[in-house]
């Protein structure tokens, strides 16, 4: 509202130049703020990612975490420790993931957007092949570390697809999974050194159409952390 106000959780943008949101608001309780930066629709074709920032003063990550669950959605939560410290500098929450790799001893199988699931014969062509199908955007200038990407797991047991002398570990069978990863296209960063929240989205195709799909997630989501927990 005009005041400053507002009933409840939410977000409040207004239109400026170039159909941009030229200024938005979150709100918690009753109190709304600004957000403390925004991409232009330049910035995000540029870098590939639509970016905001937002204050860590009333949300952690697992309460962050909890918040994404209870508004629908499939998020999983990272941390990152900085040497020896027992703070860790970053936690990541990677939300909504649009693709699944599963890694097999002899094949992987691979699912990306709305595509139909692959075979492909040999794990390692099908990591290959999943990183060339999502892209990268590698490090970002005054961004977290990680901006995107695949998050999940290889067993010990996937090192013999690299070194077939390495003796099969005790107790694994035969056509049992060796990795699982999830892609994550759409992230929200901690960062406690600055005390600033990344909400950063994929652009996709880089089209205006993608651009403005990426605006409207990422405001969603800037919305969603500050929501209850589940």
């Amino acid at each position: 509202g005009a005041n400053g106000k507002s009933d409840g959780p939410g977000v409040s943008c207004r239109l400026g130049p170039g159909q941009n949101y030229g200024f938005c608001l979150y709100t918690f309780g009753a109190v709304m703020r600004p957000f403390l930066h925004e991409s232009t629709a330049a910035d995000a074709a540029k870098l590939g990612l639509f970016i905001l920032e937002l204050p860590v003063d009333i949300t952690s990550p697992v309460r962050a975490f909890l918040s994404l669950k209870q508004a629908g959605h499939h998020s999983c939560l990272l941390e990152s420790a900085d040497g020896p410290d027992a703070m860790a500098r970053y936690s990541f929450i990677g939300v909504n993931p649009s693709g699944t790799l599963r890694l097999y001893e002899e094949f992987g199988e691979l699912t990306f957007g709305s595509a139909e699931s692959q075979r492909i014969d040999d794990p390692i062509k099908a990591l290959r092949t999943a990183l060339s199908t999502s892209g990268t955007h590698g490090t970002q200038d005054g961004l977290p570390p990680f901006a995107g990407g695949w998050v999940g797991y290889l067993n010990y047991d996937f090192v013999r697809i690299i070194e077939p002398s390495v003796p099969r570990h005790a107790g694994v069978e035969d056509g049992e999974q060796y990795g699982y990863l999830q892609y994550f296209g759409d992230i929200v960063a901690f960062d406690h050194a600055k005390q600033k929240i990344f909400v950063v989205t994929d652009v996709r195709d880089g089209s205006p159409e993608a651009i403005d799909d990426a605006r409207k997630r990422g405001v969603q989501l800037a919305f969603d952390v500050y929501g209850p927990p589940a």
